[in-house]
């Protein structure tokens, strides 16, 4: 009786467990540890090329090491069916091709290159079986690569990539199966042309210890995986970590850019488009294109302060539905590195905001507003050189926020709209070049025969209005304030070029109060708004080129104690 209940007792516990027997991927005991010598052939089914090996060539369970010095470094596995527990590269120069093996560690590690000054190219596609495992490059300034496909089977935790050295660990086989995550920590190299199949999060981050910089450098388009997974780029306490796009062509993967200590960065080479959610969720982050134009077609959150720092001859275009979306108490910055002419930055997409959002523009740095309907309620400021174009009536969002164009910078007005922006302004733009003279600027194109501000405009000192028009517009354009101008310093109204139609027109309904008098340089200047909208002297300034002109509507218009001198340079200056 107790032996019947002992046998049935074992019956049931195996049917429990034989599910798993079948199912769980082949766990061996640790073997041998089988060094290569290469001392008879490249082959490893060669006893000969092998020591510590027990006499045999590598079996189930054993680690598989190439040590400093070896004959035969290019060699081949030729075994079938081969299931280690994993492979440690300490030599360099080795390029290990052959059949198919599987890894079934019992501890983390996969494979390790340890202190290898040199090359290694392991290019044997391998099946790995486990929880949370490793491949790590330490120590040493060689570049190892990994170009042999990688199937993640059976994972039931992370898998995880790990580069301790300056160098750089390069993936370039194909990576199918699934992990919870796939990890990269310093500086990995995506790269290859097959079709990764692989599921599962990306998070990229700094290895322990590091204090230098590092990077995933993305070169392919299929490097990232199936099923556009999300990244994480986390920069740690000790350094700075990046993501960069290194190949042209389009990527879906929302990514994530967090850190606290130091920035964590976004950066692209070439065309490159990002079609997914770009989120900084950092103290600070920075989205850094080096070459090309870089699209960004989905959603920018811009979480905490981002900076947007381009290179010379580099261009970033926000397209698409999903807007820039910029939080209570934030900063988006964007700055421009080099001469004249720098980078263009183009909008189309809406911008989102509360009134303590700021969007701060620096550097030879254009940027064009295109969105027809923003709710910004944020500020605009544009810093040294620096030039904001608006090109629909509420590119510049709604009038909770405002506008500052400081010395040396340009806001450019080029299209037939009412900009409802209150603006503070100061200085006559840019110091040299294209768009120098006026820090507004008005240059309208063929179709479009006014622009008009009609939010306050505040001076910040002596500032100067700039009209052009070079011909290939029509001969009558405008330029209509009808906001209220105040503030202090001399308002000059400068014309570039063009015809005495091509004019300024004052159509307040309340008086001007800026402190300073209001000067035309070689303008047109139409006051019809039947206020005392000249509120001091006025000097009527022809030039070699340009006459000036003033027309008044009303016996109210300017003031009765104004003076009114006019310089005649060639060209006759008028008061009609």
């Amino acid at each position: 009786m107790i032996l019947k209940r002992i046998a049935s007792l074992s019956l049931a516990l195996f049917l429990i467990l034989l599910p798993f027997l079948v199912l769980s991927p082949t766990v061996f005991a640790v073997g041998n540890t089988c060094v290569w010598s290469g001392a008879v052939s490249n082959l490893w089914s060669n006893s000969g090329n092998w020591s510590t090996c027990g006499g045999t060539t590598p079996g189930a369970g054993d680690i598989v090491e190439f040590p400093i010095s070896a004959s035969n470094k290019p060699n081949s596995n030729d075994l079938v069916g081969l299931n280690l527990e994993r492979i440690v590269f300490f030599g360099q120069d080795y390029v290990v091709t052959g059949n198919a093996i599987t890894i079934s560690p019992t501890i983390t590690t996969v494979m390790q290159f340890v202190n290898t000054s040199g090359n290694n190219d392991y290019a044997i596609d391998t099946t790995i079986n486990g929880g949370s495992l490793s491949i790590s490059q330490d120590d040493g300034s060689g570049i190892n690569a990994i170009s042999g496909d990688l199937n993640f089977n059976s994972m039931t935790g992370d898998m995880n990539f790990y580069n301790y050295d300056p160098g750089s660990l390069v993936i370039s086989g194909n990576r199918t199966g699934s992990s919870t995550n796939v990890n990269y920590y310093g500086n990995i190299n995506l790269s290859g042309t097959g079709t990764n199949t692989y599921t599962g999060g990306i998070n990229v981050t700094n290895a322990s210890g590091r204090t230098n910089s590092s990077a995933l450098t993305v070169s392919s388009l299929t490097a990232l995986g199936a099923g556009n997974p999300n990244i994480n780029v986390n920069s740690t306490s000790t350094s700075p970590v990046g993501i960069n796009f290194f190949t042209a062509g389009s990527y879906s993967n929302n990514i994530n850019l967090v850190g606290s200590d130091f920035a964590p960065e976004l950066s692209s080479n070439g065309n490159v488009t990002l079609s997914g959610n770009v989120s900084a969720n950092s103290d600070l982050s920075f989205i850094k294109p080096q070459s090309g134009t870089l699209t960004l077609s989905g959603g920018l959150n811009v979480n905490q302060d981002l900076e947007i720092e381009m290179s010379p001859s580099t261009n970033l275009t926000k397209s698409g539905a999903s807007p820039i979306a910029i939080a209570n108490n934030t900063t988006l910055s964007i700055n421009s590195l080099g001469s004249y002419p720098g980078p263009t930055i183009t909008v189309s997409s809406a911008i989102t905001g509360s009134s303590s959002a700021a969007v701060n523009v620096s550097g030879e740095t254009f940027l064009n507003l295109n969105a027809s309907s923003n709710s910004y309620d944020g500020t605009f400021t544009a810093n040294n050189n620096a030039i904001i174009r608006p090109l629909a009536n509420t590119a510049l969002g709604t009038t909770v926020g405002s506008t500052t164009i400081n010395n040396s910078s340009v806001l450019w007005l080029s299209g037939s709209y009412v900009i409802p922006e209150n603006i503070t302004v100061t200085g006559t733009g840019r110091p040299s070049g294209a768009y120098s003279g006026g820090a507004i600027w008005s240059q309208l194109p063929v179709g479009a025969s006014s622009t008009e501000v009609s939010g306050t405009i505040t001076l910040n000192g002596n500032t100067t209005f700039a009209m052009d028009d070079p011909g290939s517009a029509a001969p009558d354009d405008e330029l209509i304030l009808s906001g209220p101008i105040t503030g202090s310093g001399n308002l000059t109204l400068l014309r570039v070029q063009g015809t005495n139609s091509t004019r300024f027109n004052f159509l307040q309904t309340s008086p001007n109060t800026y402190s300073g008098k209001t000067i035309l340089q070689g303008s047109t200047l139409d006051l019809n708004g039947g206020a005392q909208t000249i509120p001091n002297d006025i000097d009527i300034n022809s030039t070699p080129t340009q006459s000036a002109s003033l027309g008044l509507s009303s016996n109210d218009d300017i003031a009765d104690d104004t003076e009114l001198p006019l310089y005649d340079y060639t060209t006759h200056g008028t008061f009609q």
